[in-house]
């Protein structure tokens, strides 16, 4: 996507930038390259909710909390000092992700990655937004800091991504989400091709997933599917449920409401 300039439109109040995406995407590690290549007053250790305001005295935050982008739309129209990038990847591999926290189950699932995915794409448009490709972000950390750096002109770059690792300082939290510290590759592009029966399984319930991959540009074609033709699926345990009660909806909905409407009146 290309970077959308910024406008004239903040004041000197405390900004903060805050990374957002399906979990599994590759949100952490580009909190880690930002905070280790970037000026800034601060980080959250791992993960925090962008309805907790950003410690006094910070010019500039970074925070991270991937599935904040469901509610980024209302809070990035109401406060010129927040800004947001969302990173987005192959749905295959981010259906076919496990946590080193916990690796007897898969983390999350097509119709998360779906719900993030679209709320991101609504967002393309906005001047205080960037969508990131996880994969171009592994196969070109410099060009992609580069367009960060264009897109919002008041980082100041202390070192290029792919140093990040003689650098970094991640937190425990964050290291299991990475599974460890290492340079950045595209070895895992293709990780999903191990965990064909979750693939398959995921397709049949959702076989709207093969038009994504081609629609974002992951495969030309449906040839990809025929790696399937002899495989069984099979229905994998998930941190992620594709349902929810119809009362816990209500309940997070209506949660998420009051905290989008007490972020609104903090800036007043």
């Amino acid at each position: 996507m290309p970077p959308q300039q910024l406008s004239e439109k903040t004041d000197q109040r405390s900004k903060r930038l805050h990374i957002v995406g399906c979990p599994r995407s590759g949100t952490t590690l580009l909190m880690e390259l930002m905070h280790s290549c970037f000026e800034n007053e601060g980080c959250c250790e791992h993960e925090v909710s962008i309805f907790t305001p950003i410690p006094a005295g910070a010019d500039l935050y970074f925070s991270k909390k991937p599935t904040d982008v469901l509610y980024l739309k209302e809070l990035l129209n109401a406060d010129p000092n927040l800004f947001a990038i969302s990173l987005y990847r192959d749905p295959r591999s981010v259906v076919s992700s496990i946590h080193k926290s916990n690796q007897d189950m898969y983390f999350s699932n097509y119709v998360e990655w779906k719900h993030c995915q679209d709320a991101a794409e609504a967002l393309v448009n906005h001047e205080r937004f960037l969508l990131v490709q996880y994969e171009t972000l592994t196969a070109s950390p410099n060009s992609i800091q580069n367009q960060i750096q264009a897109t919002f002109p008041f980082l100041v770059k202390k070192h290029e991504f792919t140093h990040y690792t003689d650098v970094a300082k991640p937190s425990e939290k964050s290291k299991n989400a990475l599974n460890g510290v290492r340079p950045i590759n595209t070895e895992r592009h293709k990780e999903w091709q191990k965990h064909l029966p979750r693939i398959k399984s995921e397709i049949e319930r959702h076989p709207e997933l093969k038009s994504e991959v081609i629609r974002l540009g992951y495969e030309t074609d449906d040839t990809w599917l025929d790696a399937l033709n002899n495989i069984t699926s099979k229905k994998y345990p998930c941190r992620t449920t594709e349902s929810y009660l119809t009362l816990k909806k209500m309940e997070t909905k209506l949660r998420k409401y009051f905290q989008i409407q007490r972020y609104i009146r903090r800036l007043k």
